[in-house]
């Protein structure tokens, strides 16, 4: 069985080249696909940077609630020295 060295290496070439564009396909799909990757590692940082203002307004508004809350319960305790003075004052001194 006689070889056509020449056969063997155009084979070899053909297959080489075959590999080489199959090897710089997957290069352009990683390529992609890294810019992808960047773009929603972006996409993430920016929402926990909103998820974070986030946040902090709603402890800004629990702050606020709670002095709210405070207000209004020193509010309602006023409220209730003035309807029991009124109450003591009705009681001592019925209407005739």
């Amino acid at each position: 069985m006689e070889r056509n060295f020449d056969e063997v290496i155009a084979d070899m070439l053909i297959q080489l080249a075959n590999i080489e564009t199959r090897r710089e396909a997957e290069d352009r799909r990683m390529e992609a696909f890294d810019g992808r990757m960047r773009a929603f590692d972006k996409r993430l940082e920016l929402t926990i940077k909103r998820m974070v203002k986030i946040e902090t307004r709603l402890e800004q508004g629990e702050k606020r609630m709670e002095l709210f809350d405070e207000r209004l319960k020193q509010s309602i305790e006023s409220q209730n020295e003035i309807n029991k003075y009124f109450l003591d004052y009705i009681k001592k001194n019925p209407i005739k």
